[in-house]
């Protein structure tokens, strides 16, 4: 009975063998499906990340819908300290932290250039009109290259501080000449 009792133990500690490897081959799966899975939640996370910060952007600039001349210039507003105030370039940072430059020209021309941290540079230009004005503050009538234009709410902060006030809006600095 000597040799069947070894055989017992032989073929019992085969089977323990077995179970070890088959159950650690179980929890290195599902180890690797948790590293995997949470690597993917916080890529998806961070895509929709970029995609809100792209759509914040969109609001501020929308892609000229083609290549040709600006809107028809508006009528000039009379020059008054706003306008004055208003010329020059600025520059800034979007609520998604993309690098954004205004420069609003003398002849009513409006060039909007971001830079986000990742991908190419986009430039956009339009037309701007003060439609009202009242000390610090003052409403722009932006005119984007599509035709589509929007009304904002600018305050100046100073004689170098402009924030744009609303959804989307950010404070800019005049660029120094």
């Amino acid at each position: 009975m000597d040799e069947r009792e070894s055989d017992q133990a032989s073929g019992s500690s085969t089977g323990l063998l077995i179970g070890m490897m088959v159950g650690g081959g179980v929890v290195l799966l599902l180890v690797l499906l948790g590293v995997f899975g949470a690597g993917f939640y916080f890529m998806a996370r961070n895509e929709a990340q970029v995609a809100q910060r792209q759509a914040a952007i969109a609001e501020l600039v929308a892609p000229p819908a083609e290549e040709g001349p600006a809107p028809p210039a508006p009528p000039l507003a009379p020059a008054g300290a706003g306008r004055g105030r208003l010329i020059g370039v600025w520059e800034g940072k979007a609520p998604g932290g993309e690098a954004v430059t205004l420069e609003f020209l003398v002849d009513g021309t409006l060039q909007l250039a971001t830079r986000p941290d990742k991908g190419d540079a986009l430039t956009t230009r339009g037309r701007w009109e003060i439609v009202e004005e009242a000390g610090d503050r003052l409403k722009v009538r932006r005119t984007q290259a599509d035709n589509t234009d929007a009304v904002q709410d600018l305050r100046f902060d100073g004689p170098d501080r402009l924030v744009i006030e609303g959804p989307g809006g950010a404070a800019y600095t005049r660029r120094a000449k």
